[in-house]
């Protein structure tokens, strides 16, 4: 047929240019006019035959089923989805082809979006078609965006379409009893779980615990609960426990929970109403193998009893306690003597007029200290921080420091990675000028990171430079810290 088409218009146009032309000039113009004339209505005649004709013809109908499968395995979601369109044969192959899809979250790359306008779009109906071909698979799902719709039933799809799951963050969905039933009845190897849900209460958690017996983390934020679900987690395998926000938590409730959790690593307590004072003494008592803890109430009032508990933790390496009045020079020099594992310590909302250079001879005392973590040291001189010059990273933001202290600081500091003098308002290029100096005669290699965000210095006016030095012009004050990432604090 298509080739009929060709000869028609093709005879038709030979005698018109034969018979008609004149020059070699007009006959390139108007055979260039006839090509896209018999182009147009090729194509027109073309778009009406039958798609299955042009596929026969072509190389990727050959391949077999196999074949077909190894390519669409490399496809992102939404191409898996539109391939089913192409015909019932590919649609039955591209259906074959989940089984290499082991983690889903909400990135653009792993949609296949070119922008987060589209990955916002994504709502429960899409999830249920995407699930009902993979969740069978899946062993990891991340959900840590809010859908813009019907996101309530998020959890009920997860759970009715995914039974092999080992790590479940639904971080930021508000989840119903109803989603958590799902999960109960349906998910029984759950290792991870993270969840941050405003209708959810101990009763729900507590019939979820007692069916993931494998359980080793678990992050719980803005959730109704007092603590007492925390007494039927599995004793012997949980670690990790992050609890944030949670206004109802009892101090006595998870105080209980922690006489029976022998074996946890990491513990986060933190933007709790209650003062935890209980919670602190059964750590000190039962959690010899803590190694992370954060303890950080709303009412700010941990008392001295309860945080000097905490130096009988030996095996310590990151504490935070940022906004705790109650440490002091005594308890800094008793956790030096006992907790000398220690590499992390956070000290960012301590009031300034409680830390001074006596202080900081106290924390020079924790001899494998890495990082540490200041503000508004206005009773700190440069003799104090003569006891710092082993760290590998400095947070002193809001400081009252002077450029002459903070140059000699950097000048005798050779480990020194990052350096962060976020507001503090009297450091000035003359810092810059003798930071490239110092670290010009570095002969370790290391680079030093100096964050100046919010200082006096002026950038456009300083040209000078140094392989082992880099500034930021960024203000971090502003930025959460965790301490289970120490080495990603700021960049």
């Amino acid at each position: 047929m298509k080739y009929k088409i060709y000869n028609k218009y093709k005879i038709m146009t030979d005698k018109y240019i034969w018979h008609n032309l004149e020059t070699s000039n007009q006959f390139y113009s108007t055979l260039q006019n006839v090509c896209k004339f018999r182009k147009k209505h090729l194509l027109e005649k073309y778009n009406q035959c039958d798609l299955q004709e042009t596929m026969i013809n072509s190389n990727i109908y050959k391949l077999n089923n196999d074949c077909l499968i190894l390519i669409f395995l490399h496809l992102p979601i939404v191409d898996r989805i539109r391939i089913e369109r192409v015909c019932k044969r590919w649609q039955k192959v591209s259906q074959k082809s989940w089984h290499n899809i082991k983690k889903l979250d909400l990135r653009n790359y792993t949609w296949g979006f070119t922008s987060n306008a589209k990955l916002k779009q994504i709502n429960t109906v899409i999830l249920n078609k995407v699930l009902s071909r993979c969740g069978k698979f899946l062993n990891k799902i991340y959900l840590e965006k809010t859908f813009c719709e019907g996101r309530e039933s998020a959890l009920s799809i997860i759970g009715n379409l995914c039974p092999n799951l080992e790590i479940i963050d639904v971080s930021y969905l508000q989840v119903p009893s109803t989603g958590i039933t799902s999960i109960i009845n349906n998910c029984h190897n759950i290792k991870k779980l993270s969840l941050d849900c405003i209708y959810l209460f101990d009763t729900d958690l507590e019939k979820l615990f007692k069916v993931n017996q494998q359980l080793q983390f678990l992050k719980l934020v803005d959730i109704k609960i007092s603590g007492k679900c925390l007494l039927y987690l599995p004793s012997n395998t949980i670690k990790e426990i992050i609890i944030k926000r949670c206004d109802y938590v009892c101090d006595n409730d998870v105080a209980e929970a922690i006489t029976r959790l022998n074996n946890l690593k990491h513990f986060i307590i933190s933007e709790c109403f209650d003062t935890l004072e209980k919670t602190t003494k059964a750590i000190g008592k039962y959690s010899t193998s803590l190694e992370t803890l954060e303890i950080i109430g709303k009412s700010s009032m941990l008392q001295f009893n309860g945080i000097s508990h905490v130096i009988t933790l030996s095996n310590l390496k990151n504490l935070k306690v940022s906004a705790n009045w109650f440490i002091c020079n005594s308890i800094l020099c008793k956790l030096s003597s006992h907790c000398q594992q220690l590499i992390y310590l956070d000290l960012s909302d301590v009031p300034g007029h409680f830390i001074t250079d006596h202080t900081l001879a106290a924390i020079e005392k924790f001899t494998k200290l890495e990082i540490l973590i200041t503000r508004d040291l206005y009773q700190v001189t440069s003799n104090g921080l003569l006891h710092l010059y082993n760290l590998k990273q400095l947070v002193c933001q809001e400081c009252s420091f002077f450029d002459i202290t903070i140059s000699k600081f950097i000048q005798h500091s050779f480990q020194l990675k990052i350096l962060d003098l976020s507001g503090c308002r009297n450091i000035t290029n003359v810092t810059l000028k003798r930071a490239v100096t110092a670290t010009n005669y570095r002969t370790n290699n290391i680079i030093l990171n100096l964050f100046i965000g919010g200082t006096a210095v002026n950038l456009e006016t300083f040209k000078e430079v140094s392989p082992f030095l880099q500034i930021y012009n960024t203000d971090s004050r502003y930025k959460e810290i965790f301490p289970f990432h120490p080495d990603s604090i700021l960049i």
